[in-house]
């Protein structure tokens, strides 16, 4: 189950109210005030949940359609299910209503595997375009493809701020 009742960031919290906004999310304040109903559809709160975590901290439980694995009536089942913790609805409504008044869908924060990918595109883009310029200037032929790759993930790295300028040598999993 990946049910938690982690503090979200403020992008997290962004991307939430327009996933919200959208559609995209079933909340237990859309089946009404029926408990039953809530339990019946977020299946973690019928095996327990609610003893792991303190009730008065939950705000709002909620769950994305697509993660549906079957019905419940006229209702989507759930076997999974997020908890926002109470101090993050007020700000989250706020994203709401910001969304609905500009349409506006924040940029969702990169993950370290997204910067990864990012610095890997532009280090291929580097070797493409200047491979023998580099060679010359940095005379890493002598060193061989594993310091060759390095060298040009440092400079790739350094031009998004991931690496000084200047290193001559780039781990990709030192980026968090």
């Amino acid at each position: 189950m990946s049910e938690s009742l982690n503090m979200l960031t403020e992008d997290e919290l962004r991307t939430l109210a327009a996933d919200m906004e959208e559609q995209k999310i079933l909340t237990n304040d859309m089946l009404g005030e029926d408990w039953e109903t809530t339990v019946a559809v977020f299946m973690p709160l019928a095996y327990g949940l609610l003893e792991e975590v303190q009730a008065e901290q939950i705000g709002i439980i909620y769950q994305y359609f697509d993660k549906a694995i079957g019905n419940v009536g006229k209702h989507p089942l759930f076997d999974s299910c997020c908890l926002l913790h109470v101090s993050q609805v007020d700000t989250l409504i706020q994203y709401c209503e910001e969304f609905k008044a500009t349409g506006y869908r924040p940029a969702p924060a990169l993950t370290a595997d997204q910067k990864r990918i990012q610095v890997l595109k532009r280090a291929l883009m580097e070797a493409c375009n200047t491979i023998s310029e580099q060679n010359d200037k940095l005379e890493i032929e002598n060193f061989g493809p594993v310091s060759e790759y390095s060298v040009y993930l440092a400079v790739a790295a350094s031009e998004f701020g991931y690496a000084q300028k200047g290193d001559s040598a780039f781990d990709l999993y030192s980026i968090q």
